[in-house]
């Protein structure tokens, strides 16, 4: 059983997510834990947990930034540009070509997807159905505006009503596959996924739900 620690604004902001999302349609869980974010409201609970404000990542982006209501139970991309590009001061329709490019994703395969700029924090997130499409966002690098190139960091953002903490110790060799068997299964029945950040022993653990436990199960440990 490792101990959970706080968890930095880094870390917190640690990309690759996706494959959340299905974990969480399939476990068919009830409310059940999640993590610890920079600056949380919790309380205490009779189990010696904590519970944390219920809105996660993309909520808070909302929250910020007055963002349209964008479409449920769908994945959500984060795009953040490089090199000085500000979106508000970019053609949303030439972004939204410009992104599908670098995708190489068809204007019939984009038909269904969603992009909304945020202007406060310099970012796009876009909705889309399909995980094909997260796939293929995720790969793009850079995108192409008239005779100008910025650099792109695209990932997935975590799903609705989850939150992340992290655990340390948990050895580099052991892979990233190993490390969801040990941590994702009935042992800890709120984690729907675990991620490694860079080459380190610490581990970012994604949770379902509202309550925070203190410790976690990594196999046997």
């Amino acid at each position: 059983i490792v101990e959970g620690e706080e968890i930095s604004q880094d870390e917190a902001s640690s990309p690759g997510w996706m494959t959340a999302y299905g974990r969480q349609k399939s476990k068919g869980m009830k409310a059940a834990t999640t993590t610890r974010e920079r600056n949380p409201t919790r309380g205490g609970r009779n189990d010696g947990g904590r519970t944390a404000v219920p809105r996660s990542a993309y909520q808070r982006i909302v929250a910020t930034s007055r963002l349209p209501q964008l479409p449920r139970d769908t994945y959500r991309i984060i795009v953040r540009p490089r090199d000085g590009l500000n979106v508000i001061k970019v053609s949303q329709i030439r972004f939204e070509q410009a992104l599908a490019m670098a995708a190489a994703l068809a204007p019939a395969e984009i038909e269904e997807d969603t992009i909304c700029p945020n202007g406060t924090q310099n970012i796009y997130v876009v909705c889309t159905p399909h995980e094909k499409n997260v796939c293929a966002y995720v790969k793009a690098q850079q995108v192409r505006l008239g005779e100008c190139t910025y650099r792109v960091s695209v990932y997935p953002a975590p799903p609705d009503n989850t939150c992340k903490g992290v655990i340390r110790g948990v050895d580099v060799d052991i892979s990233e596959a190993q490390l969801r068997t040990r941590i994702v299964n009935h042992r800890n029945p709120g984690a729907i996924e675990a991620k490694r950040i860079m080459n380190t022993t610490a581990v970012v653990v994604l949770f379902k739900g509202m309550k925070v436990p203190n410790y976690v199960s990594c196999g046997a440990s």
